[in-house]
């Protein structure tokens, strides 16, 4: 085999069968084009094919192997381009992800805002919300015992729900999302979702208090709902039947507000349950602020130093 020819045929890789040799044109025996390449130009995938006609330029230029082979490329690439949106929803985030790398064109397309907002962004938040509800269910609550932030959650009259309420609430004020973005009614969703769908779990409820829900999450000793993995799953599958509800009650009351935004949400509700998160770390720095500015002192609490 001359060296013209290896240079032009594709390496295989460690391991496996690769790809088919595809001699170069120059190398091919006279009046054997058909008989050899036709097979080989089949069994390759488009970008196969491109690459092969980058290595033999002019040959793809003749009718024949232009209307077999590459005009059909061409056309499932303008339909994909066409119809990319619809397409792309009913693939899972890793698929996605697996298909915007095929080649710095396909890189270029899904870096298109609508594509970014409606298949990527939401696909990544999908992957933080159930790395969240992880950390959730293996916190040990008692790791923050020794700092303000667990007396706050665990010496509060704090309903559950009203909790969820308020810290949401508060989120929205620092950040908004956007503009118009239908918080109350939003968190009027989130709060039906737990209710309906955490309801599942024996211990929970959405009117417990605040301090016995992160109770579960204290060690020693270690919950006993939580002895065997299926009592994991079961709360794992709450808290995503809790996602899901939230995302069809959304729908259902009409609301303007796309999949990233209530991912989004719903990620602030997860935070929200994960002690030493730095939303409740925050939010606990704004009650705290907010007692400490309410505290009012007669002149009766005037004292001199020189009594030290």
């Amino acid at each position: 085999m001359n060296k013209k020819l290896k240079r032009t045929q594709k390496k295989s890789k460690k391991g496996g069968a690769g790809t088919p040799e595809i001699p170069h044109m120059s190398d091919m025996p006279y009046g054997a084009t058909g008989e050899v390449l036709d097979p080989l130009l089949e069994s390759m995938d488009c970008k196969s094919r491109v690459q092969w006609c980058m290595a033999n330029k002019g040959y793809c230029d003749d009718e024949k192997i232009q209307n077999m082979y590459i005009k059909p490329c061409k056309a499932q690439t303008q339909v994909f381009k066409e119809n990319m949106s619809d397409i792309l929803q009913f693939l899972d985030p890793k698929s996605i992800a697996a298909l915007s790398s095929v080649n710095k064109s396909r890189k270029k397309q899904f870096l298109q805002s609508d594509i970014q907002e409606k298949h990527i962004i939401p696909g990544k938040l999908m992957a933080k919300n159930n790395r969240t509800i992880e950390a959730i269910i293996q916190q040990n609550t008692d790791d923050f015992i020794d700092i303000p932030l667990y007396d706050f959650y665990f010496n509060s009259n704090y309903e559950f729900g009203d909790y969820l309420e308020e810290i949401l609430l508060w989120s929205a004020e620092n950040d908004p999302i956007r503009p118009d973005f239908p918080w109350r009614q939003i968190v009027n969703i989130v709060i039906i979702s737990y209710a309906t769908d955490m309801d599942r779990i024996r211990w929970f409820d959405i009117n417990m208090d605040l301090a016995d829900f992160f109770e579960e999450f204290s060690k020693p000793p270690f919950p006993t709902y939580f002895s065997h993995s299926r009592n994991i799953n079961r709360f794992t599958t709450c808290l995503k039947r809790t996602r899901q509800r939230m995302m069809i009650l959304i729908r259902r009351a009409n609301l303007q507000v796309r999949p990233m935004e209530y991912l989004m949400v719903f990620q602030r509700s997860l935070d929200a349950l994960l002690i030493g998160s730095q939303l409740t770390q925050d939010f606990v720095s704004h009650k705290m602020d907010s007692i400490l500015a309410n505290v009012k002192y007669s002149d009766s609490d005037d004292y001199d130093l020189d009594d030290y």
